[in-house]
């Protein structure tokens, strides 16, 4: 192999790290405002109760959590 081609190889793992490292930190981010915003603070342990108890699915939980969020955010 070429050096250049080792050196486009590397540099196109590097941009595909960046990419990763931004989602990640994207996610990392929501994922925090969402456990700080206050109507989700509100309901989280209630529906946390209720998934654990069987009561509520895990998805219908997520999507009160996401529109209670989403609602305060708007």
């Amino acid at each position: 192999r070429s050096k250049l081609d080792a050196v486009g190889e590397l540099a196109a793992r590097r941009q595909a790290q960046q990419l990763r490292w931004m989602w990640n930190l994207v996610d990392d981010r929501l994922q925090a405002d969402l456990r700080e915003a206050p109507g989700v603070r509100a309901i989280v342990d209630d529906l946390e109760r209720a998934v654990r108890a069987g009561e509520m699915t895990a998805s219908g939980a997520a999507d009160l959590i996401l529109a209670t969020f989403f609602h305060e955010s708007s």
